[in-house]
């Protein structure tokens, strides 16, 4: 099945700049008009020295005119404030879509290590078993492939103070078997020699 395509996170960036400079134009246009307005209001304040019957139904025109810009004004500014709020949206939109992205990437980063850690066990594991037959020769040691909030040996990691060899595991304590099992994600038993049988398996050896 083809993938769906994935919001282009430059086009989106690109979109915001473009809206962003498209705000400023409007507000520096409006300001332009306020400045226009307060000088009529000013020449308007000299009609008195004119033929007022005239200059009267002129006024009422132009009062008319006014209204009709002053409600076009108000028009603007509402869709300058609608304008922004969708930008606004969208910025928080674009905010979420990143944080996503990073937690799929975190996610994408995790089941790789996983996977190569788990590959490369169950090499190790391989290699151990051979040694069966000598058991002071070196085991090749194992990753950890714990998962969870708080790993005592994050993912991928070499797993610490694993055996140097299967004679080792004989005199491994109760804690460190316990580690050994919690970090390749393996049931813990209860008893020390039950514990010592999981180790071994769990590096590939045969049970005691």
């Amino acid at each position: 099945m083809a993938q769906p395509p994935l919001p282009n996170i430059a086009n989106m960036n690109a979109a915001v700049n473009g809206m962003t400079v498209e705000s400023n134009t409007i507000a520096q246009d409006l300001q332009t008009f306020t400045g226009h307005q307060q000088s009529l209001v000013i020449e308007l304040a000299q009609f008195p020295n004119y033929n007022m019957g005239q200059i009267q139904q002129q006024l009422a025109g132009i009062q008319a005119s006014i209204a009709a810009i002053q409600a076009m004004q108000a028009n603007i500014q509402a869709t300058l404030a609608n304008f922004q709020t969708t930008l606004a949206n969208f910025q928080a939109t674009q905010a979420n879509i990143h944080a996503d992205v990073q937690i799929v990437q975190a996610s994408v980063g995790n089941l790789t290590a996983l996977t190569t850690a788990q590959f490369w066990n169950i090499d190790a594991r391989m290699q151990n078993a051979a040694k069966v037959a000598r058991p002071t020769q070196r085991l090749v040691p194992l990753r950890s492939i714990q998962r969870g909030p708080n790993p005592q040996v994050p993912v991928n990691t070499a797993i610490p103070n694993f055996p140097a060899n299967a004679n080792a595991i004989t005199g491994m304590t109760t804690a460190e078997c316990r580690n050994l099992l919690r970090s390749l994600g393996k049931t813990i038993p209860q008893g020390l020699t039950k514990l010592r049988t999981a180790a071994r398996r769990a590096v590939g050896l045969p049970g005691i």
